[in-house]
């Protein structure tokens, strides 16, 4: 689906499965648009699934709204977002396998793997296990991850805040402000490289 011009796409329900119920691809390139969600009674999520695909690739300048995110129901994600910010609820488990957003990151789901990601202020909930392979942001991270979570690399700008219920290993983790690592429940700790320097 392409979309030119300054436009917006309003989606209602986009659903890319085969006759043996596999997820196909699905692309949305509206580069110089925004993608909402076409359907104003969805502020509390009770309408349903936007998108439903097995990858999903998206090129827009702004996706959903801090009040009303696109949910999704795909195995993987890429985005292309500017400044207008991505804000995104994925169904259950989730690799976005990349991501290059000019403003916010708010993104929740399942299990999550973060493959490579550049954003803003960037907020992930996971509600299972969590990778972060590389996470890059230009303002602050959020992360609350119910499940084991690792980490190899994240950096960011401003301050890093973790919440993790689960076992936690960490490689290396770089904020020019504070950094803050909550682990609750009898779990380990595992550390490699911390910086907070600004």
């Amino acid at each position: 689906v392409t979309v030119s011009g300054a436009h917006t796409l309003a989606l209602g329900s986009l659903s890319a499965m085969n006759s043996d119920s596999v997820g196909q691809s699905v692309t949305l390139n509206v580069a110089s648009g925004t993608i909402t969600d076409g359907r104003s009674e969805d502020a509390a999520s009770t309408d349903g699934t936007d998108i439903t695909a097995g990858s999903l690739s998206i090129t827009t300048t702004a996706l959903g709204t801090a009040s009303d995110a696109i949910e999704t129901r795909v195995d993987t994600l890429s985005l292309t977002v500017g400044s207008g910010g991505a804000y995104v609820a994925e169904y259950d488990a989730l690799t976005l396998s990349s991501a290059s957003v000019a403003g916010v990151l708010n993104l929740s789901s399942g299990a999550l793997t973060v493959t490579s990601a550049t954003a803003g202020n960037t907020s992930l909930t996971a509600t299972g296990a969590t990778q972060i392979n590389s996470l890059t942001s230009t303002g602050n991270v959020s992360l609350t991850a119910t499940g084991n979570t690792a980490i190899t690399a994240l950096s960011a700008a401003g301050t890093v805040d973790l919440t993790i219920t689960g076992e936690a290993a960490i490689t290396s983790l770089t904020a020019a402000s504070s950094v803050s690592v909550t682990v609750s429940g009898a779990h380990t700790l595992a550390l490699g490289s911390l910086s907070a320097m600004n």
